[in-house]
This record gives structure tokens, C-alpha cells and sequence, in this order.
């Protein structure tokens, strides 16, 4: 368990730091791969043109869903309607993102950490062992777009009065049985950047009547300006809408002039632009409150649902075509059931110490949850090392995914 006791002169960042494992490999030291590891703006992103896979609804489409900034605030947001507060506990999985555990530092909240099996299914036992009085909310996590069996968790919520926090970052789209994902727990929560080529957005899907809705406000022209800049950019940069690239190589130049002329100026507009791209940020108070940008919001209302759902299931399924074999690594999951819209590939390693480094310095990309609060699940600190997650999703072209192969097949 642990409790949130934050020094006056101590931030967040700083104080989940101390309680947090140690990163395994230094990224600094790898060269940026040229592969995108999430969705970029193409020339597909909005075609009319449905693919053939029909599992296209989604929770997270309802008009009375909540938009925020990203899903980390979405889950605070869903935390404040519960009313979670220094004398309440959350019950979260072992195996997280950093990202999931900053939201209930914030509200000083005790934290508990549940143990996972091999498959990252929910300890049920565990679950239950953990709860006490204080317990308010359960978060569970659908990883990778694999749904989780709640029927139990459920049953659990309702004898203790807990309510159940769906974290759909990895599953969007997909079903439960006759149930959409994100549609059994009293919270659904999503991240728009792992499935649409957005700058942020998160959804956070509540069941039933608020007695209260978070206070929300719109961002600043300029900045939905630069997220909209650094959209285009980043899909020029990766090889696609090759039709403008011409407009970003003047806009850098004009950048460049800017520096001569007004050097305070550009530092400050950089400043601003590099901020929006990092990564770990775990949380920021003041975005809390803003709502998502209109663009995102657009390119999520207007993208091509049946081709994102078709492409990441063909991607996937490609992969592990070529995966299921392989001596030195073992997909987590053999197969692709016809009711799951995948996040990413997650990839198991035999030999980490060394794979990673080939595989990294190879330009692949990849995201490995190597930073997790200590907790006692042995699972989770074996994942840490070995557990890697390739992209699948829909921007991806044909010699990009044969090159993960080719990475993967020479290790």
C-alpha cells in the first residue's frame, strides 16, 4: 500500500520517484526510430470507406461522454465525481503505467496494488483480500484490447459498494459478450491517442445520471494552433502527407529567421511546443480542467472507424503470423478473437538484457512499462524486463511492419 504524504516543497513528479523501480536501460541512449509507434494524420484517416470488420461501436461515442485532455485526467475526473479523498483507498493493478497512478496521488488517496496472473487476468482473490473500509473505487484494465472477465469484479463492487473504473486506454472498441467495452463498470475511461492520430483527448464515459460534472475549459486559439502544427509536422516527419512537406521545410526556415530577429520570442514558442510533446508528464493540475481540442475532436468524428478497427486486427494478425514460432520471444496472447480491436503487439522476451538493446538500437520501436510502484505481484516485475509492446495500429505501411519482422526474426 502506499499513502501519499507530500512535502510543501515536493512535487508529484518527485515523490513517485522515490517509490517507483528503476528504469532498466537508459533511453537516452537510443536513436528515435523512424517507424511512428502511435496513429499519424494520413491520407486514409478520414476515407468513407469502411473495412470489412463490423466491430465498430464503441461506449465512447455516446454525446454524454465527458471529453478531457488526455485519459489521465479523464480518470481524475472520475475520481473527483466518486469523491475520492485522503481517507478513501483505490484499488489498482500491479502492472500500470505511471500515468494510471498519478491521478489518485493527487487526491491523497491510499493506494492498493492487486496481483495479476501470467495472461494479466485479475487475481479475483486478490482483489478481495485487498479491500478494506476505506476502499472506494477498483480499477481494472482491458491491457492491450483484451477484454477482462468482470462478471466476478462486479459481483465484488456491488456487496462492498465499490464503485468499478473500466480503464479502456488499450481498448476502444470491442465487446464483452452481448456488452460494448468500457459498458459493465459504473466509469469507462479512454485514451483517443492510442487509436486516432490526435495531438490529445481523453473520454471519460459514466454510467448513469452526475450529481455533478467536472468544470471544464476550452484551450487557448494559439495552442490548439500548435497542436494542429505539430500534427502536420509530425506526419511529414514520418513520410506521410508528402504533399506538404514543402509547407513545414518554409515554416522552419521562418523559425530559424525568427531566432535572429526576435530570439526571446521563438525560445518561448519552442519552449511551448517541446512541452506538448513530452511523454511523462505524469500530472499537471492545470490541464485537469481543459477540455479537448476542437481538432482532435474532429479527426476522431470524421476518421474511418472500419478501416482502424480492419487495419489494427490485419496488423496484429500479421505479426503474429510471424511471432507464434520464434524461439527467442513468445506473443502474450496466441490468438485474436473476433471481438477485440488491439492496442498494441505485446511481446514477451526470453532474453531482455540483451534483446532490448538489439532491438532498440535497430531503430524499432517500443514501449516497455519498466517504471511500476513496487508491490508484491511477481508478474508485474517479470513484465517489466520482459514485456515489450510493438505498434499495430492503422498508419502503419507494409515495409514498416516487415521491418519489426525482420528485427524480431535476427535476434
Amino acid at each position: 500500500m502506499i499513502k501519499k504524504i507530500l512535502p510543501a516543497n515536493q512535487t508529484i513528479q518527485e515523490e513517485m520517484q522515490l517509490i517507483v523501480t528503476k528504469p532498466h536501460n537508459d533511453w537516452a541512449q537510443f536513436p528515435k526510430s523512424d517507424i511512428p509507434i502511435l496513429p499519424v494524420i494520413d491520407c486514409h484517416f478520414s476515407t468513407k470507406k469502411y473495412g470489412n470488420h463490423n466491430n465498430t461501436e464503441s461506449v465512447f461515442f455516446s454525446k454524454s461522454n465527458i471529453y478531457s485532455h488526455s485519459g489521465r485526467y479523464a480518470f481524475s475526473q472520475a475520481l473527483e465525481i466518486i469523491d475520492i479523498d485522503p481517507q478513501c483507498s483505490v484499488l489498482i493493478p500491479s502492472y500500470h503505467c505511471l500515468s494510471m497512478i498519478a491521478p489518485v496521488f493527487w487526491t491523497g488517496a491510499d493506494i492498493q496494488f492487486y496481483k495479476l496472473k501470467k495472461d494479466l487476468s485479475i487475481d479475483v482473490v486478490d482483489i478481495e483480500n485487498k479491500i478494506s473500509p476505506s476502499t472506494r473505487a477498483v480499477v481494472v484494465v482491458h491491457y492491450f484490447g483484451f477484454p477482462q472477465n468482470l462478471s466476478r469484479v462486479m459481483e465484488i463492487c456491488k456487496k462492498y459498494n465499490i464503485s468499478l473504473i473500466e480503464d479502456c486506454a488499450h481498448a476502444f472498441f470491442g465487446t464483452m459478450g452481448a456488452k460494448k467495452i468500457g459498458g459493465s463498470g459504473d466509469f469507462a475511461i479512454a485514451s483517443l491517442k492510442k487509436f486516432f492520430p490526435v495531438a490529445d483527448g481523453g473520454v471519460l464515459a459514466v454510467k448513469g445520471n452526475m450529481d455533478k460534472k467536472p468544470y471544464q475549459t476550452s484551450l487557448k486559439i494559439v495552442t490548439q494552433l500548435k497542436y494542429m502544427i505539430n500534427l502536420l509536422e509530425e506526419s511529414v516527419l514520418n513520410k506521410r502527407l508528402e504533399s506538404i512537406k514543402i509547407i513545414f521545410e518554409v515554416f522552419r526556415k521562418l523559425r530559424h529567421q525568427r531566432q535572429h530577429s526576435d530570439e526571446k520570442e521563438l525560445v518561448d514558442f519552442d519552449r511551448e511546443l517541446s512541452d506538448f510533446l513530452k511523454i511523462q508528464s505524469w500530472f499537471d493540475p492545470d490541464q485537469k480542467t481543459k477540455k479537448i481540442s476542437r481538432l482532435s475532436k474532429y479527426i476522431v468524428e470524421n476518421s474511418n472507424i472500419g478501416r482502424i478497427c480492419t487495419m489494427r486486427r490485419e496488423n496484429f494478425s500479421y505479426l503474429l503470423k510471424h511471432f507464434n514460432r520464434l524461439k527467442p520471444v513468445t506473443p502474450l496472447y496466441s490468438t485474436l478473437p473476433q471481438n477485440i480491436v488491439p492496442y498494441m503487439f505485446p511481446l514477451v522476451l526470453k532474453n531482455p538484457d540483451t534483446d532490448f538493446i538489439k532491438l532498440k538500437k535497430k531503430k524499432i520501436p517500443i514501449w516497455r512499462w519498466e517504471e511500476l510502484c513496487m508491490s508484491d505481484c511477481k508478474t508485474s516485475r517479470y513484465y517489466s524486463k520482459h514485456l515489450i509492446q510493438l505498434p499495430c495500429h492503422q498508419s502503419l505501411k507494409k515495409y514498416e511492419l516487415d521491418a519489426i519482422v525482420q528485427a524480431v526474426k535476427e535476434l
